[in-house]
């Protein structure tokens, strides 16, 4: 397979990126490393500057079909401005917008606003088809509830704006593995896209049993460093999206461009490096195991291609 970009628009500015407006959680799910990390003496709740917001979504509208993935560290409802954001969005050019959100808080009025604000991609992690898998997987969160408000979020999207996609999604994990099939059964006729993700350990931040496999394919240059850029709710730039630490940052918004950081010589270096097979020159690839749950013909993109 030859690796790269897809195509001159993607050398020229990043097909999705990935905006972390906040990075507070109102779950404890056991696959995310949400649950450490907020323990630890460096974490600070902190919410993405309006400023910084505006900046990133009239730079994303300069670029129809960029994907602005609201996803990453934190629940993005729970930011005081998300809803404002959408619209604000919406309004600069930006399109799909995209958010990845846990459920729990996105009651009928959350959904008119989003709806009614623009939104083109509504992804809900569910993770679970029994109620007792779910609140084993998704801690401190309510089944019923989660439930109620994805089957009305499909009554409003059908009545304000039919264009917007949802989606629901299931990570194959041990705890919830037997219930991929019914999830799929259920979900399927009632959304435009189910998706199966494969389970990450986020560079060893959440217990699991190791990713390397008998069998597992020759490593190969992880597809982020073409297909996305990540940038933090503190408005820095980082080039690996499981980098919760954030040990990959190369930038801060407030200094320079999505483009320019794109473009520049520090990510065509950690390119360059990806595709000698070098991994080991980058410290933190050194021990990746996740480019495993991120095939290059499949990922969030053609998810999204695919429903458009």
């Amino acid at each position: 397979m030859k690796y790269g970009f897809a195509s001159e628009k993607a050398r020229e500015f990043p097909p999705m990126v990935i905006l972390d407006v906040c990075n507070v959680c109102n779950l404890e799910c056991i696959h995310c490393p949400h649950v450490a990390l907020k323990k630890e003496d460096t974490y600070e709740a902190t919410f993405l500057k309006w400023e910084w917001f505006d900046k990133i979504a009239r730079e994303v509208g300069e670029h129809p079909g960029t994907l602005l993935r609201y996803a990453s560290d934190g629940e993005s409802l729970l930011h005081p401005q998300f809803l404002e954001m959408v619209a604000h969005a919406h309004h600069v050019g930006v399109s799909p917008q995209n958010l990845t959100t846990n459920g729990l808080s996105l009651d009928a009025d959350k959904s008119r606003s989003l709806l009614k604000g623009g939104i083109d991609v509504i992804d809900i992690s569910i993770d679970a088809f029994r109620k007792e898998t779910y609140e084993r997987v998704r801690r401190k969160s309510n089944f019923h509830r989660v439930m109620a408000n994805v089957h009305k979020l499909l009554e409003l999207r059908d009545r304000i704006r039919p264009q917007t996609k949802i989606m629901v999604s299931i990570v194959n994990q041990p705890e919830a593995a037997e219930e991929v099939d019914d999830f799929v059964d259920y979900w399927t006729p009632l959304v435009d896209r189910v998706l199966v993700r494969n389970f990450c350990n986020v560079l060893g931040l959440v217990a699991s049993a190791d990713q390397q496999e008998e069998g597992v394919p020759d490593r190969y240059p992880c597809p982020q460093f073409w297909k996305r850029v990540t940038i933090t709710c503190s408005g820095h730039f980082r080039f690996c999206v499981e980098d919760w630490r954030n040990k990959t940052v190369i930038g801060h918004i407030k200094d320079t461009s999505i483009a320019e950081i794109w473009k520049s010589e520090e990510y065509e270096q950690l390119r360059k490096l990806h595709l000698e097979g070098r991994y080991d020159d980058i410290p933190l690839c050194a021990r990746c195991t996740d480019w495993q749950a991120s095939p290059w013909e499949y990922g969030y993109d053609y998810a999204i291609s695919q429903i458009q």
